[in-house]
């Protein structure tokens, strides 16, 4: 996709909307690898219901 938002280096561009939604899903990839191994559960669902609560 195109953008016209400043280098990956300029905090400014943390604030974009695309930025901020790539941010999110980096970290959900983290959490559900994360809770995976931790927790050794089949399921991604199962998983995010245990981060749910915590």
């Amino acid at each position: 996709p195109t953008t016209h938002r400043h280098p990956s280096n300029d905090p400014s561009s943390f604030t974009t909307v695309d930025s901020i939604a790539q941010s999110i899903e980096h970290q959900k990839r983290e959490r559900q690898n994360n809770c995976s191994e931790i927790l050794e559960l089949s399921t991604v669902e199962i998983c995010y219901e245990y981060i749910k609560l915590k």
